[in-house]
C-alpha cells in the first residue's frame, strides 16, 4: 500500500536521506561504480607519487571511460531537472481573493503539494526525481499529481536508470546518446561525437533499435490496459501504469487494483519484458541468424 508507506518516509528525512544514495548508485550501474573506485584510486596514487599497490597489478585508469561519464552527467541532470520540472508543474494555483494559508488548511485536491512549505516541496520534489527511475518509491500521492506531473514522471520512469544496474527504461546512456544523435543531424555532423569521442555506427543502430523498441512496449502495453480498463478512468493514469511497470518502477496512481485479469496480465508481462529487456527477449526468440555475404545498392528515400 503506497499510502501506508508514503507517510512514515514522507515524515523521517533520515530515511529519505539514507534511501536517496542508496536508489542512486544501484541506479548508476556496477561498471559505473567499478571505473569510478578505480579513478578515485589512481587519484590517489598518483598524489602520493605511487604507480600501484602492488607489483603484479594491472595499471589502473587515469580517467573515466566515455560509459561512465555518459551514466555520470545524464544522472545529474535528470535529477536536478527532474526536481525543477517537477516543482514547476505542481505550482498550485490560488483562486482570486483566497487567503493562502486558509486554502492550504481546507484544500483537498492536490492536499500533499498544498499544504507543504517551499522547503519540503524541494526535498520531496528531488527523493521523487530519484526515485521516479527506478526504486518506486513515493513520498507523495500519485493520484494527486497533474496531469503534467504524472506526465513527466512516465518520462522519468521510461529512461530509467543506467546499463547493468538494478533499473530499468531505456537506460540513461541511451536516453544521452538519442539527443547526440539529434544534435549531431541538426548540426550535419558527419560523426556523431561526444565528449572528443566519436560514437561508431554499429551503436547508433543498437541505441536507435533499444528506443524504438521499448517505446513500441510501452505503446503496446498502454493500448492493451486501455482495452482491458473498465470505462471511467483517464488516460493519464492508463500511461503512467504501463510506464511504471515497463520501466519496473511501481508507482502506481491507485489504478492497479481496479484492473481485470487481463489487466493485470499485461502488466505483469510489461514488468517481465522491461526488466530482462525487450532485445533480449526478441533476440531469444530468433533461432537462426543467417550472415550475408552481399549488399544491395543504396537509394534514397524522402523522410520529414
Amino acid at each position: 500500500n503506497q499510502s501506508a508507506w508514503s507517510q512514515p518516509l514522507r515524515d523521517s528525512w533520515q530515511i529519505m536521506g539514507v534511501m536517496a544514495p542508496l536508489i542512486i548508485l544501484g541506479g548508476l550501474g556496477f561498471p559505473v561504480i567499478s571505473d569510478c573506485g578505480a579513478w578515485i584510486k589512481a587519484r590517489i596514487f598518483k598524489s602520493r607519487g605511487q604507480v600501484s599497490a602492488w607489483e603484479n597489478e594491472p595499471p589502473v585508469r587515469s580517467h573515466l571511460s566515455l560509459h561512465s561519464r555518459l551514466a555520470l552527467w545524464t544522472t545529474v541532470i535528470l535529477i536536478v531537472l527532474g526536481a525543477a520540472v517537477l516543482m514547476l508543474v505542481e505550482v498550485q494555483v490560488l483562486p482570486a481573493g483566497a487567503a493562502s494559508e486558509s486554502y492550504r488548511q481546507n484544500s483537498t485536491a492536490g492536499s500533499d503539494w498544498s499544504r507543504m512549505a517551499a522547503q519540503g516541496r524541494l526535498k520531496h520534489a528531488f527523493f521523487q526525481s530519484i526515485t521516479a527511475r527506478t526504486a518506486g518509491f513515493n513520498t507523495i500521492d500519485m493520484a494527486e499529481l497533474t496531469d503534467a506531473g504524472k506526465l513527466w514522471m512516465c518520462g522519468l520512469m521510461v529512461i530509467g536508470g543506467s546499463p547493468a544496474g538494478t533499473a530499468g527504461g531505456i537506460k540513461t546512456t541511451t536516453f544521452a546518446l538519442l539527443l547526440v544523435i539529434v544534435y549531431s543531424v541538426m548540426r550535419r555532423r558527419d560523426e556523431v561525437e561526444v565528449f572528443k569521442r566519436a560514437v561508431s555506427y554499429e551503436l547508433i543502430r543498437r541505441v536507435v533499435t533499444s528506443a524504438v523498441m521499448f517505446f513500441t512496449l510501452v505503446g503496446l502495453v498502454t493500448l492493451l490496459l486501455s482495452i482491458a480498463m473498465r470505462p471511467g478512468h483517464a488516460f493519464i493514469d492508463v500511461l503512467f501504469e504501463a510506464c511504471s511497470a515497463c520501466g519496473t518502477v511501481g508507482l502506481s496512481t491507485g489504478l492497479t487494483p481496479k484492473l481485470t485479469h487481463f489487466g493485470k496480465f499485461v502488466l505483469i508481462a510489461g514488468m517481465f519484458i522491461g526488466r530482462i529487456g525487450v532485445m533480449t527477449v526478441l533476440l531469444a526468440m530468433v533461432t537462426r541468424v543467417r550472415r550475408t555475404t552481399y549488399s544491395y545498392p543504396a537509394e534514397s528515400v524522402v523522410i520529414g
